[in-house]
């Protein structure tokens, strides 16, 4: 599959919802633009979500810190349901998540 393409770009989604992480380095400097993509597909179940949605939700706490440390800044965008990964980390009851996510934004904000 060619890297930026949509099908390319959800697999990265898929292997960070299945718990992986191996791969995400080097699509993420095969296809910079990844850090920001949205599953646009219609009738998908991951309508909305970015690469931060899958790692929030799925409790992948390696590819949170990746696309964190990888400039995956849209933690509050928000999914076909209105909710951000953030909101995913608290209704899911995932301390480490949200802590991860708020570190992040301090150090964000430390550098501005």
């Amino acid at each position: 599959m060619q890297p930026g393409g949509e099908m390319w770009r959800k697999d990265a989604l898929y292997e960070i919802m299945d718990g992986k992480s191996n791969s995400l380095v080097r699509m993420l400097e095969q296809d910079p633009d990844l850090k920001k993509w949205r599953c646009k597909q219609v009738g998908d179940e991951c309508l909305g979500f970015t690469l931060l949605h899958g790692a929030v939700r799925f409790g992948n706490k390696t590819a949170l810190k990746i696309l964190l440390d990888n400039g995956a800044v849209f933690i509050l965008a928000k999914d076909k349901m209105g909710k951000s990964p953030f909101d995913w980390g608290i209704l899911e009851s995932e301390p480490l998540m949200v802590d991860m996510i708020m570190v992040w934004i301090i150090r964000r904000r430390q550098r501005l």
